[in-house]
């Protein structure tokens, strides 16, 4: 038996579709309290508990398209997944033990998550829409990406662990743990724990990227980077090669390429094929174009080829979007399935 929760959020994306879902499979389960409980805490943030025996969560299933930023505080039980994205990386492993604070950004992944049954599971987690968290770092942790804002922390799409500090375990076990009020009572309860939980981890979004953080580029490189990202932006129908890229921006290629994803969080080589993507939707879809013509349009002689590198971008098939006219790319949404 499969079961599966719904969570229509009030995320500040402008455009309405599909976040994305987790799917629980349940091996014989009637009662459905153990699923996740999803507390609204103000437009765009939730808190989340999940609590229960391990076997109550035998696999999770989970296919993202837009997302927030998840921020899971774990207090015990243990973790194991193993997930893709369309950024890049392929079956990527991930562990996750007790006492662990991760923080998920996953756009457009999708995987399986596995608990250790051995462990009883606790669970904090906090939702925010990644836009509203932007409004909370300062600008020098956020990077523009083929005109889309993510957080330089984060390589592509991924998870970050630490261990869970005294001061979000204290917190946790608060939301866990609620005095006996009712109501609107209840509601700032909740609203000033979840703040709570959001300043700290701003401030160690702060702390790691102070650590993590190389010498700072001087002005020219900056400027040439910004040159290298322009060319790219109005040539990427026809990208020039790394090595006169590099000539006509003045740097050498090593520097380029090094400077370019530290800088923009990206490779060149996806950044171009993200516009390509973009582009190849939009004719597909506002302007009608067949899959072929639309492959043509982006450089694509082979339309499996074009099919299976779209498919990568948006977890959608072109053939499909041409035959059913989906208004909504799956990497755009703002309704937040699980």
């Amino acid at each position: 038996m499969t079961a599966s929760i719904q969570m229509r959020s009030d995320f500040i994306y402008p455009v309405s579709g599909q976040l994305g879902e987790l799917i629980f499979e349940i091996k014989g389960a009637e009662d459905m309290a153990f699923l996740p409980e999803i507390i609204p805490v103000a437009p765009g943030l939730y808190l989340s508990i999940m609590t229960g025996p391990a076997n109550d969560y035998p696999r999770i299933d989970f296919r993202v398209g837009n997302a927030p930023v998840t921020f899971c505080l774990t207090l015990s039980g243990r973790f194991s997944s193993i997930f893709s994205s369309p950024g890049g990386f392929k079956e990527k492993n991930q562990h996750i033990g007790p006492n662990t604070n991760t923080i998920g950004s996953l756009k457009g992944a999708w995987g399986r998550m596995v608990v250790d049954p051995s462990l009883p599971v606790t669970c904090v987690e906090l939702l925010i829409d990644p836009r509203l968290l932007h409004s909370y770092l300062p600008d020098h942790l956020i990077a523009d990406v083929g005109g889309e804002k993510q957080i330089r922390l984060f390589r592509g799409q991924e998870f970050l662990s630490y261990p869970l500090d005294p001061e979000l375990r204290k917190t946790a076990l608060e939301v866990l743990n609620p005095p006996p009020l009712m109501g609107a009572a209840l509601e700032l309860f909740y609203q000033s724990r979840a703040m709570i939980l959001l300043s700290r981890q701003v401030e160690l979004f702060c702390q790691n990227a102070r650590k993590a953080a190389g010498p700072p580029l001087k002005s020219e490189i900056r400027d040439q980077l910004a040159h290298a990202k322009s060319i790219l932006t109005t040539d990427f129908l026809d990208p020039p090669t790394i090595p006169v890229l590099a000539r006509r921006c003045g740097l050498n290629e090593f520097t380029l390429k090094k400077e370019f994803k530290r800088t923009f969080n990206t490779t060149i080589f996806t950044f171009v094929q993200k516009l390509k993507m973009e582009q190849a939707w939009a004719l597909i879809r506002e302007k009608n174009h067949s899959v072929s013509e639309a492959a043509n349009a982006v450089g694509y002689i082979n339309v499996s080829h074009f099919s299976k590198a779209f498919k990568k971008q948006f977890s959608i098939n072109p053939g499909i979007l041409k035959k059913d006219g989906n208004p909504d790319c799956p990497a755009h949404g703002c309704n937040f399935k699980i």
